[in-house]
């Protein structure tokens, strides 16, 4: 090796020697998760994608109505996408509305009993960043944006994160702490 390829492997191996230890990563904020790759399409034609953990949900709304979707990975590999309307604030239960149960890469599916279409685009496990524990950022932390006459938000699962990118050249993401 030469005398500059040695000089320069010195000064990399110094830099990960005293830099290095300052990157390393809380072995417990990181974890697998299961991460759904979803489509939510307005009638109108916009196609809002979103990313959403187990256990999260997305809240779809115009000036008329609010759904929520709450995704469950079926042990054949479907996703069971359940729409419920939250009926008046504080009731115990939700008053069940259609079930979508698709298959990933299937397309966009509608049904009859709500305005838009869903599909599944993939599940894909990931290794993630939990949230920090942080007390100031709330409980049920979301993000939402408008597109195609609907606000679309999502709310992760207690410790995880969201994102959520339209064709109306919108975006967001956020983390719940709780």
């Amino acid at each position: 090796m030469s005398r500059t390829g040695r000089c320069l492997l010195l000064i990399v191996a110094a830099v990960l020697l005293f830099v290095g230890p300052t990157f390393a990563l809380d072995s417990s904020r990181v974890a697998g998760v299961r991460v759904i790759h979803g489509v939510f399409a307005a009638e109108t034609g916009q196609m809002v994608d979103f990313k959403v953990p187990e256990g999260g949900r997305v809240v779809i709304k115009n000036k008329h109505v609010t759904y929520h979707l709450i995704p469950t990975i079926l042990d054949d590999g479907r996703v069971q996408l359940k729409i419920v309307n939250p009926g008046v604030p504080g009731a115990k239960s939700m008053r069940e509305i259609a079930v979508f149960e698709l298959e990933i890469g299937g397309g966009m599916v509608s049904n009859p009993l709500v305005p838009f279409s869903l599909g599944v685009t993939s599940i894909k496990p990931e290794t993630l960043l939990r949230a920090p524990v942080d007390k100031a950022a709330g409980t049920g932390t979301g993000c939402c944006i408008i597109c195609g006459g609907w606000e679309v938000c999502c709310y992760p699962a207690s410790g995880w994160c969201c994102t959520i990118n339209s064709s109306c050249g919108s975006s967001c993401g956020a983390c719940n702490a709780t």
